[in-house]
């Protein structure tokens, strides 16, 4: 199974924030650009292979985040969620040179919807950035929310149902245009 499902024949859809260069929108190839480097970021992220994922890093994210902080948070995660069962990219949207960023260039946000063999709630979106000089899309901010199936179904147990829906419905509201389930189990 592919872990990001193509949507063939699907019109392009582009989302702008209203804080952008008025009248930009993100070229064909821009786009390709940014989900290409989405999807080879979390398939490293995905394989346990901290050091490629790590190179997609703008060098902010890197002040921010130290390599082995990484590497150890990849790992754990990797441990916790088990293999990626799918991915699915449910939006993507567009700022080119806000006033409100860090710096000048162009921004991809992709909401992300997933689901992992210990977790079937996974949630979240990666901020992707170009300079305004071009070159490759990189990894500015990564947002990761989930609930494993194990600890999901023992609140359902031991509380009920509702409290367990209720706690997913609070994590997976931190997921910008979350659909609600990524998949059917």
């Amino acid at each position: 199974m592919s872990a990001f499902p193509a949507a063939a024949g699907a019109p392009r859809e582009v989302n702008v924030t209203s804080d952008s260069v008025p009248g930009w929108i993100p070229s064909v190839e821009q786009s390709q650009q940014a989900e290409n480097a989405a999807h080879a970021y979390l398939a490293a992220e995905d394989s346990g292979d901290a050091d490629a994922a790590y190179k997609f890093f703008a060098a902010i994210n890197k002040s921010h985040t130290p390599f082995d902080d990484y590497k150890t948070n990849v790992a754990r995660t990797q441990t916790e969620l088990g293999a990626v069962v799918e991915r699915r990219f449910v939006k993507v949207t567009w700022t080119k040179d806000s006033p409100n960023a860090p710096m000048p260039g162009i921004y991809a946000a992709i909401d992300i919807a997933s689901r992992f063999a210990n977790a079937e709630r996974h949630c979240g979106y990666l901020i992707l950035y170009q300079p305004d000089t071009g070159g490759d899309f990189q990894i500015m901010r990564e947002e990761s929310n989930f609930i494993k199936n194990s600890a999901f179904a023992d609140i359902a147990h031991t509380k009920s149902q509702a409290e367990a829906d209720a706690i997913w419905a609070q994590l997976s509201a931190n997921c910008p245009n979350y659909p609600g389930t990524a998949a059917a189990p």
